[in-house]
């Protein structure tokens, strides 16, 4: 029986799920019916691994502009094995974007010290004035 059981978690196959910009996160993450975010297919890896008899996952990232409004973050957990590799794979030209537009915003200043350079931006109408983003120098 133990033989038995160790042949068939040998010749499990890995777990196919798929991402694309137009699908639903409340979809199962086939080729049919795909994912919408990399976090739900992250979180649906995450899942799978868990289980016993996991032989890997690959997960398809479809062409199409996907808006990250958190970051993406993979960690140890997120991992595959020898045995058990997780791979993510892109289809045609998947691109991740995760910047906002800021509009409204002047230079008001630039305040140099020893090690650091502060850029001092203000926003008209902003009651707080603004905020600093700093530089090191290398």
């Amino acid at each position: 029986i133990m033989l038995l059981l160790a042949a068939t978690l040998a010749s499990a196959d890995p777990a196919a799920l798929y991402v694309s910009p137009g699908g639903d996160d409340a979809a199962p993450g086939t080729e049919a019916a795909p994912f919408a975010t990399l976090q739900r297919a992250r979180d649906a890896v995450r899942g799978l691994r868990a289980d016993a008899g996991f032989a890997g996952a690959t997960v398809n990232v479809r062409a199409g502009t996907y808006e990250l409004t958190e970051p993406l973050v993979l960690g140890p957990e997120d991992s595959g094995t020898p045995d058990a590799p997780i791979v993510w794979r892109g289809e045609g030209q998947p691109v991740l974007a995760g910047a906002l537009k800021v509009t409204g915003f002047a230079a008001a200043a630039v305040v140099l010290g020893r090690d650091l350079a502060y850029f001092v931006l203000g926003n008209r109408g902003m009651s707080d004035g603004g905020f600093a983003i700093t530089c090191m120098r290398s």
